[in-house]
Protein backbone atom coordinates (compact mmCIF):
# COMPACT_ATOMS: atom_id res chain seq x y z
CA UNK A 1 0.00 0.00 0.00
CA UNK A 2 1.48 3.25 -1.03
CA UNK A 3 -0.86 5.63 1.68
CA UNK A 4 -3.66 4.94 3.35
CA UNK A 5 -6.60 6.58 1.98
CA UNK A 6 -8.32 5.59 5.09
CA UNK A 7 -7.05 5.97 8.70
CA UNK A 8 -9.18 4.07 11.63
CA UNK A 9 -8.26 4.29 15.65
CA UNK A 10 -9.87 1.34 16.99
CA UNK A 11 -10.53 0.26 20.84
CA UNK A 12 -7.49 -1.52 22.03
CA UNK A 13 -7.31 -5.16 21.18
CA UNK A 14 -9.96 -5.08 18.45
CA UNK A 15 -8.17 -3.96 15.44
CA UNK A 16 -8.71 -7.85 13.69
CA UNK A 17 -12.77 -7.54 13.70
CA UNK A 18 -12.90 -3.64 12.65
CA UNK A 19 -10.29 -4.61 9.55
CA UNK A 20 -12.59 -7.17 8.46
CA UNK A 21 -15.65 -5.60 9.17
CA UNK A 22 -14.65 -2.69 7.73
CA UNK A 23 -13.30 -4.50 4.07
CA UNK A 24 -16.48 -6.26 4.60
CA UNK A 25 -18.34 -2.60 4.83
CA UNK A 26 -16.59 -1.06 1.84
CA UNK A 27 -16.04 -4.26 -0.47
CA UNK A 28 -19.59 -3.72 -2.53
CA UNK A 29 -18.54 -0.55 -3.47
CA UNK A 30 -14.72 -0.99 -4.06
CA UNK A 31 -13.81 -4.28 -4.67
CA UNK A 32 -9.97 -3.64 -4.60
CA UNK A 33 -10.26 -2.29 -0.88
CA UNK A 34 -7.85 -3.61 1.33
CA UNK A 35 -6.35 -2.94 4.43
CA UNK A 36 -3.77 -3.78 7.35
CA UNK A 37 -2.95 -3.16 11.21
CA UNK A 38 0.03 -1.01 11.37
CA UNK A 39 -0.04 -1.00 15.24
CA UNK A 40 -2.05 -1.03 18.02
CA UNK A 41 -5.57 0.28 17.73
CA UNK A 42 -4.72 1.78 14.23
CA UNK A 43 -5.60 0.31 10.73
CA UNK A 44 -4.85 1.39 7.46
CA UNK A 45 -7.48 0.98 4.63
CA UNK A 46 -6.50 1.47 1.04
CA UNK A 47 -9.85 2.52 -0.94
CA UNK A 48 -10.67 4.08 -4.25
CA UNK A 49 -13.84 5.94 -2.60
CA UNK A 50 -13.38 9.69 -1.74
CA UNK A 51 -16.73 10.53 -1.99
CA UNK A 52 -16.30 12.35 1.60
CA UNK A 53 -20.24 12.89 2.30
CA UNK A 54 -20.51 8.62 1.45
CA UNK A 55 -17.86 7.72 3.78
CA UNK A 56 -19.48 9.54 6.21
CA UNK A 57 -22.89 8.61 6.17
CA UNK A 58 -21.42 4.76 5.37
CA UNK A 59 -19.71 4.36 8.87
CA UNK A 60 -22.48 6.33 10.75
CA UNK A 61 -25.15 3.96 8.81
CA UNK A 62 -23.76 0.63 9.66
CA UNK A 63 -22.26 0.73 13.07
CA UNK A 64 -18.54 -1.21 13.57
CA UNK A 65 -18.16 -2.49 17.27
CA UNK A 66 -14.98 -1.60 18.22
CA UNK A 67 -14.29 1.52 15.45
CA UNK A 68 -13.67 4.52 17.49
CA UNK A 69 -12.48 7.46 14.59
CA UNK A 70 -12.19 7.46 10.95
CA UNK A 71 -9.91 9.36 9.06
CA UNK A 72 -9.15 10.07 5.74
CA UNK A 73 -6.15 11.34 3.74
CA UNK A 74 -5.20 12.51 0.66
CA UNK A 75 -1.74 14.03 -0.93
CA UNK A 76 -1.77 17.19 -2.22
CA UNK A 77 1.90 17.91 -3.34
CA UNK A 78 5.49 16.66 -3.28
CA UNK A 79 7.45 17.93 -0.37
CA UNK A 80 10.10 19.16 -2.75
CA UNK A 81 7.21 21.49 -3.93
CA UNK A 82 6.20 22.97 -0.76
CA UNK A 83 6.10 26.46 -2.29
CA UNK A 84 2.68 25.58 -4.30
CA UNK A 85 0.80 24.24 -1.72
CA UNK A 86 -0.99 27.23 -1.25
CA UNK A 87 -2.39 27.04 -4.91
CA UNK A 88 -2.58 23.26 -5.17
CA UNK A 89 -4.35 22.68 -1.75
CA UNK A 90 -7.19 25.79 -2.82
CA UNK A 91 -7.60 24.13 -6.58
CA UNK A 92 -8.10 20.57 -4.84
CA UNK A 93 -10.65 22.09 -2.30
CA UNK A 94 -12.41 23.91 -5.57
CA UNK A 95 -12.56 20.91 -7.46
CA UNK A 96 -14.04 18.65 -4.65
CA UNK A 97 -17.26 19.99 -4.15
CA UNK A 98 -18.10 17.43 -1.36
CA UNK A 99 -15.50 18.89 0.88
CA UNK A 100 -16.22 22.07 3.32
CA UNK A 101 -13.27 23.12 5.54
CA UNK A 102 -13.90 24.63 8.64
CA UNK A 103 -10.46 25.50 9.68
CA UNK A 104 -7.08 24.03 8.73
CA UNK A 105 -4.14 23.17 11.27
CA UNK A 106 -1.08 22.32 10.84
CA UNK A 107 0.13 19.07 12.12
CA UNK A 108 3.54 19.55 10.89
CA UNK A 109 6.03 21.58 11.78
CA UNK A 110 8.10 21.09 8.41
CA UNK A 111 5.07 23.06 6.79
CA UNK A 112 6.73 26.73 6.92
CA UNK A 113 4.67 29.00 8.88
CA UNK A 114 4.83 31.42 5.81
CA UNK A 115 3.33 29.32 3.60
CA UNK A 116 1.01 27.67 6.25
CA UNK A 117 -0.14 31.69 6.80
CA UNK A 118 -0.59 32.09 2.89
CA UNK A 119 -2.63 28.84 2.65
CA UNK A 120 -4.64 30.70 5.83
CA UNK A 121 -5.17 33.97 3.83
CA UNK A 122 -5.80 32.64 0.89
CA UNK A 123 -9.16 30.22 2.02
CA UNK A 124 -10.36 32.95 3.30
CA UNK A 125 -10.38 35.74 0.26
CA UNK A 126 -11.22 32.36 -2.43
CA UNK A 127 -14.10 32.03 0.90
CA UNK A 128 -13.57 28.06 0.76
CA UNK A 129 -13.81 27.86 4.50
CA UNK A 130 -17.88 26.97 6.01
CA UNK A 131 -19.03 27.22 9.46
CA UNK A 132 -20.18 23.79 9.01
CA UNK A 133 -17.33 22.13 7.66
CA UNK A 134 -14.39 19.81 8.60
CA UNK A 135 -11.23 20.76 10.95
CA UNK A 136 -8.64 19.31 8.82
CA UNK A 137 -4.55 19.04 8.99
CA UNK A 138 -1.99 19.45 6.78
CA UNK A 139 0.99 16.86 7.57
CA UNK A 140 3.86 15.33 5.99
CA UNK A 141 4.05 11.94 5.42
CA UNK A 142 7.11 10.11 2.64
CA UNK A 143 7.82 13.36 1.57
CA UNK A 144 4.17 14.43 0.35
CA UNK A 145 1.90 16.43 2.05
CA UNK A 146 -1.39 15.43 2.93
CA UNK A 147 -4.70 17.09 3.84
CA UNK A 148 -6.43 14.42 6.33
CA UNK A 149 -10.04 14.78 8.27
CA UNK A 150 -12.02 13.37 10.46
CA UNK A 151 -14.97 11.93 8.67
CA UNK A 152 -16.56 9.65 11.59
CA UNK A 153 -16.23 9.51 15.32
CA UNK A 154 -18.18 6.99 17.72
CA UNK A 155 -19.57 9.40 20.18
CA UNK A 156 -19.74 8.10 23.87
CA UNK A 157 -22.86 7.27 25.73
Amino acid sequence: MEYCSLTITTEFGKEKRVLMDTLDLLFPYDYDVEGKIIGPSKICIKTSIEDIDFLSRIFSDFPIRGLKIVRISKPIIEIKDLEKLPEKLIEYIKNKKSLKIRKIKRKSKDIPKNIYLKLLKNLEKEKLLSPDGHVTFLEIINSKVFLTLEIFRVEND
